[in-house]
């Protein structure tokens, strides 16, 4: 007779594991004698197969308890001549494990055990991490496969499982694996080409989608660092040009060009003191500006990248943007006037606006800037009375003597 589900599932439930516990022992026993409570069902089924498991020797009804993986059901079903049967619902043989059968008849217990074995692969899911590794024959990542059947259970122990791997450079390998407590997995050893590796897992006909491991450079060898001009290009110390200045190719000791964006620091010393700059790569190089000094001299440049200092550093000198301009000054009522201009650099050409004009004399110092090559300065001094003062613009200095206009 067809199985039915009751409403005193629970209830069923405690009755069915009381019994047990009071009585396993002998409805086990009463398994032999004629006329008891016995339990038939299959010793393995495949995941997701029908079963139907029989009762005989029962009263008028059996109550059947089925535990596994999914939890417990209940089912009441109806006994004809001390006979009855039930088939078990697929839900309740998709998961694979254990599956307890509890069988109670008027006071009777029998208990029979259902073991569900995984079905064929249908699936695998190939996992990869760390996802990137450097390429320094040395570095190592995992792979692991997980098979499952239609049902999402884990293959079978000793399921054998194909790893396939293809490098960067195109040379393709395989691994034979198999499942061990739910999955099986495999080192991956980093080679000296960096670059993308596929990799994916197959169980006979079934195959995973491919899983990417990047293998990375390492640190750089130290690396050049250059001017990006012709040579012999004069540099002025003019306060405002810019000098470009540009890395060789980052690259590692097998030869695998650093990633574009990797940070590199340009640093200089000069006369103006200290300056820096970072700097992103591309196709290997990095490159920034550096804007002259304003004082003339030598300034010396050199890159740091992933804590590797360039090979050199670079030494650039700027000499005077000009050897010198006309200045005069005079004080009145305790202001002094000091004019300057027009400055020339050495081509003739004026120097650029902004330039910083600075005039110091005993107890006095103040700043001013050239516009259209000329600047003039007021300087309130009060009771001092300097007789001579000094006029200095991008490093040349001239000595003017001051007029009394009173």
């Amino acid at each position: 007779m067809p199985a039915r589900r009751t409403a005193r599932a629970a209830a069923t439930t405690a009755v069915g594991l009381v019994a047990v516990a009071a009585g396993v022992a002998s409805g086990t026993a009463a398994a032999d004698d004629a006329g008891a409570l016995t339990v038939v069902a299959p010793a393995a089924i495949m995941a997701g197969e029908p079963v139907t498991v029989t009762m005989t020797g029962a009263g008028e009804s059996v109550e059947v308890t089925v535990a596994g993986s999914l939890g417990t059901s209940s089912f009441s079903v109806a006994a004809r001549d001390g006979a009855a049967e039930l088939d078990l619902p697929v839900e309740l043989t998709r998961i694979a494990g254990l599956t307890t059968l509890y069988a109670v008849s008027d006071g009777a217990v029998a208990v029979a055990e259902l073991r569900i074995d995984p079905g064929d692969v249908s699936g695998i899911q190939t996992i990869v991490g760390a996802r990137s590794i450097v390429a320094d024959a040395d570095d190592v990542a995992m792979a692991v496969a997980l098979p499952v059947d239609v049902w999402g259970n884990a293959a079978a122990e000793g399921t054998p499982v194909d790893l396939l791997r293809v490098r960067p450079g195109g040379e393709s390998s395989s691994q034979s694996l198999q499942v061990e407590n739910l999955l099986a997995f495999a080192d991956l050893f980093s080679g000296t080409v960096a670059g993308r590796n596929a990799v994916w897992s197959r169980v006979g006909d079934v195959q995973s989608v491919t899983a990417d491991l990047d293998e990375v450079a390492g640190l750089p060898l130290p690396f050049p660092v250059a001017l990006v001009e012709p040579p012999g290009t004069p540099h002025l110390a003019d306060g405002r040009a810019l000098v470009q200045v540009r890395t060789g190719v980052l690259a590692d000791a097998f030869g695998n060009v650093l990633a574009d964006g990797t940070a590199v620091d340009f640093r200089w010393q000069g006369p103006d003191g200290s300056g820096s700059a970072r700097a992103l790569t591309v196709a290997g190089q990095a490159e920034t500006w550096m804007q002259s000094p304003t004082q003339p001299g030598t300034v010396t440049i050199e890159a740091r990248s992933k804590g590797v200092a360039s090979a050199t550093a670079v030494p650039v000198d700027f000499a005077p943007a000009i050897d010198g301009f006309p200045a005069d000054a005079t004080v009145q009522d305790g202001t002094l006037t000091v004019r300057v201009g027009p400055a020339r650099a050495t081509d003739g050409a004026l120097l650029p606006d902004g330039a910083v004009v600075v005039v110091t004399a005993d107890g006095i110092e103040a700043e001013g800037y050239l516009d259209d090559g000329r600047a003039t300065l007021v300087i309130a001094v009060g009771d001092l009375a300097p007789r001579r003062l000094s006029v200095d613009i991008l490093g040349a200095t001239v000595e003017v003597e001051i007029e009394d206009a009173s």
